[in-house]
């Protein structure tokens, strides 16, 4: 497996409860809404945590510019995070903020995989990807 084939399955890992989160929320099926949430939240948080550190780490002197915008896409998912779980609490914008939340991480991941993986792939050299994903598989 390649170090972006990794990283996409990890995406496809998201995506699952993101999708059921949606679902849920558009249903009103509260349980099911909150436990996806949970599980999507946590996985997203998981994989920003690991890409910033290992993968952007990596590039970020070679696209400092590119690496801020993803970045700033990761504190965005966060940012509607925090927003949907204050909301959680009794806002009435919870339907909103839920689809927000949703929207933004999805973007992000779709953004990743269409402008930034196919860069890196062209940049970073056959064995600089093997010591990245290595590194993926031991974090």
């Amino acid at each position: 497996m390649t170090l972006f084939a990794y990283l996409a399955a990890e995406h496809r890992r998201i995506e699952g409860p993101l999708e059921l989160f949606l679902q849920a929320l558009l249903a009103g099926a509260t349980e099911l809404e909150q436990e996806a949430f949970r599980q999507a939240r946590e996985l997203a948080a998981r994989h920003f945590e690991l890409e910033e550190g290992i993968l952007f780490a990596a590039v970020r002197e070679a696209f400092a510019g590119l690496i801020g915008k993803m970045e700033a896409q990761h504190e965005t998912v966060r940012e509607a995070a925090g927003a949907f779980e204050a909301a959680a609490a009794g806002r009435r914008d919870r339907l909103r903020l839920g689809r927000y939340f949703q929207a933004m991480l999805q973007h992000h991941l779709i953004e990743e995989e269409r402008d930034v993986f196919p860069l890196l792939v062209r940049f970073l050299d056959a064995s600089r990807q093997a010591a990245l994903l290595e590194r993926f598989r031991n974090s």
